[in-house]
């Protein structure tokens, strides 16, 4: 995370605290064999609420939407034993947008089971997320509003249609 933070020209332990008491969540995923040849999925296509997501899976089945090339689809290889880092909606707002939360899904395969495990890191439930005013200047003004989790929770039940992320655009 520091890396990260410095990256964006803030000190190496901005936020640390506030990570260090956050929420880790982790999960694990079963997804069995697919027959179909339609296009099921195992999750349908979401970004995560959180700073950073680690994924591990036993074969691939993560796609990206690459938003550079038409929108279209990217399968990401599954390598053993190694993770996956994934952008979250928190770090989106704090960055300003200079980091983009992944637009991803997960899709079952026709000849493997697939297992995977997410590890999720992000700030305390009733703590704020907002953008670090540092990366915010005439030339780049504030993107986005300030969120929670309980916001996000709220948004997952009023059956919204768009991304979580949309919704914290200023």
């Amino acid at each position: 995370m520091g890396a990260i933070m410095e990256s964006l020209g803030l000190s190496p332990t901005y936020l640390r605290n506030s990570l260090e008491q956050g929420m880790h969540i982790v999960v694990a995923n079963s997804y069995p064999q697919c027959f179909s040849t339609s296009n099921n999925l195992g999750l349908p296509p979401y970004t995560d609420h959180s700073i950073i997501t680690f994924l591990l899976e036993s074969t691939s089945g993560l796609e990206i939407m690459d938003f550079t090339d038409s929108s279209a689809w990217k399968s990401i290889l599954a390598v053993k034993g190694t993770l996956k880092v994934i952008v979250g909606n928190h770090l989106e707002v704090l960055s300003n947008g200079m980091y983009k939360s992944v637009f991803h899904q997960a899709t079952p395969s026709p000849r493997l089971s697939r297992v995977s495990i997410a590890s999720f890191l992000s700030l305390r439930i009733g703590e704020t997320v907002e953008l670090a005013m540092k990366l915010v200047d005439e030339e780049h003004p504030q993107r986005y509003r300030a969120t929670t989790f309980d916001e996000f929770f709220n948004h997952l039940s009023s059956n919204e249609e768009r991304p979580y992320i949309d919704c914290l655009k200023i």
